[in-house]
């Protein structure tokens, strides 16, 4: 089922996807220290591929991969290029739940971010974020 996740179109891998639940097969968020960046099989589950995040190109991809492990989102940002971990890539890899290794609750994660970037930008409420913000955010940057 990874390989056919990592070769579907958009509307087909939506098919695939709902399949899963029936096989008992978890989809699970990528995470930038296991993921690959096609759909990859974990035990029972499969992770969701780096690749398959929304503006994470293959030279990203390739870069990110290749300076793991990341113990943290700064360690991450430090070890990578700027040009490589722009601002869309960093929002949607943290979207798509690939640094919950560091903390579950994204908007801290997006605060965070964006305070090592020096960005002027409005904080999130983290007591604001909760599982429906979660699925949107998801939807959004993984299809």
């Amino acid at each position: 089922m990874s390989a056919v996740l990592s070769m579907a179109d958009e509307d087909k891998k939506v098919e695939y996807i709902k399949i899963l639940d029936s096989m008992q097969i978890t989809l699970k968020a990528p995470d930038i220290n296991i993921s690959e960046k096609d759909f990859t099989p974990q035990d029972k589950d499969i992770l969701y591929g780096i690749g398959a995040v929304k503006m994470v190109g293959e030279n990203t991809v390739e870069e990110i991969l290749s300076k793991r492990p990341y113990s943290s989102l700064e360690d991450c940002m430090n070890k990578l290029s700027k040009k490589t971990f722009s601002k869309k890539v960093g929002e949607n890899l943290i979207k798509a739940g690939a640094f919950d290794f560091e903390d579950k609750n994204r908007y801290r994660l997006l605060n965070k971010f964006h305070e090592l970037r020096k960005d002027k930008i409005e904080t999130l409420n983290p007591n604001n974020y909760d599982e429906n913000v979660c699925i949107e955010m998801e939807k959004d940057v993984l299809g």
